[in-house]
């Protein structure tokens, strides 16, 4: 019974974080959907990130950072 009520308090605390930094920040956190995340990642030409005219990319979204990791999976040395 214990662990069913420490999921419980750990879900609605989850759940009050998200709707306070909502409030704060005026964004809801948005995750990039798969499909979007593979489009993207599938319009960086592979040798953007390599050789002397290296690049960089930046993600400006507000989600949970789904596309960041997927980028730094991609690109390790971007």
């Amino acid at each position: 019974m214990l662990f069913h009520y420490s999921v419980l308090a750990l879900v609605l605390l989850a759940i009050s974080l998200t709707l306070i930094y909502t409030m704060k920040t005026g964004i809801s956190p948005v995750p990039t959907s798969p499909r979007v995340r593979d489009k993207m990642l599938a319009m960086i030409p592979p040798d953007r990130l390599a050789g002397i005219e290296r690049g960089r990319l930046f993600d400006l979204g507000s989600g949970w950072g789904t596309l960041a990791f997927a980028l730094a999976k991609r690109f390790p040395d971007g």
